[in-house]
């Protein structure tokens, strides 16, 4: 995997330390968006498959739309990782 992918998977874990389970949706929903894995390796890394990486992905945008606490915490991680 790429350097970048590590950094936005760090800083995501670190922001959602209390939540895993939202740290990982969200990891999935940025490498989605803004590294150059495929689905299946941003899926290996998270150890899931790749329909988990897309569904995943369409929850954290769908959440980010009706959450505005989430939406400010991904456009802080987007703006600390220079997304």
């Amino acid at each position: 995997m790429q350097t970048g992918f590590e950094a936005l998977r760090s800083a995501v874990e670190d922001l959602f330390m209390e939540d895993r389970a939202k740290a990982r949706r969200v990891g999935l929903y940025l490498c989605r968006r803004y590294t150059g894995p495929k689905l299946k390796e941003i899926g290996a890394a998270y150890g899931v498959g790749e329909s988990a990486v897309t569904q995943a992905s369409r929850r954290v945008a769908k959440e980010m739309k009706q959450n505005a606490s989430l939406r400010k915490s991904v456009g802080m991680l987007e703006r600390e990782l220079g997304l």
